[in-house]
């Protein structure tokens, strides 16, 4: 049983270093939580274990993991390829997901120094280990506002409208 596990892994393997590199991005999930509260959006802070390797023979090339600490970026903003603004979104808190990225929405033609070279496809297992919402964050930014304008307005009239930002609210202080 022991040696046909690994028999398996081995075909595996070669079969995917056989195959012909992608020319979409491919997003397999491969851990969903049980609860799923808010997804990554663009213009979210998040953090994000990972590793990366070469699609044509699966060398790592670089890894958080290593490292002990996940990469914090802002989504679909373009601080990263553009594989993973892509392949992030939607992503739940704890989620992990294997990004299979070509080479157009990588590094290109270009490549990356002497570790990424040009054209190349690239894999990523991704964990998505913090989650800073635009939502999540307006919500607090409101609730802030309430607080100090209840603090002071409740003494005087209630309910009463204010505005942050783009938004306008009614509020009633109790």
């Amino acid at each position: 049983m022991r040696f046909g596990g690994i028999l398996a892994s081995v075909f595996f393997a070669a079969a995917v270093l056989a195959a012909d590199p992608p020319t979409e991005l491919g997003i397999e999930t491969t851990y969903l939580p049980d609860e799923c509260p808010a997804k990554a959006a663009k213009g979210d802070q998040i953090k994000v274990h990972y590793t990366g390797t070469l699609f044509s023979n699966g060398d790592k090339f670089d890894s958080s993991l290593d490292r002990g600490s996940p990469l914090p970026l802002t989504l679909g903003v373009g601080q990263v390829i553009k594989g993973w603004d892509a392949g992030l979104v939607g992503m739940c808190l704890n989620e992990k997901r294997t990004l299979t990225i070509p080479s157009d929405m990588a590094y290109g033609s270009r490549g990356f120094g002497s570790v990424i070279p040009p054209n190349s496809a690239l894999v990523f297992t991704v964990e998505l280990v913090g989650l800073d919402s635009k939502s999540a964050q307006a919500l607090r930014e409101h609730d802030s506002a309430r607080e100090r304008f209840c603090t002071t307005a409740q003494r005087y009239i209630s309910p009463f409208s204010f505005c942050w930002g783009k938004s306008c609210s009614t509020v009633l202080c109790t």
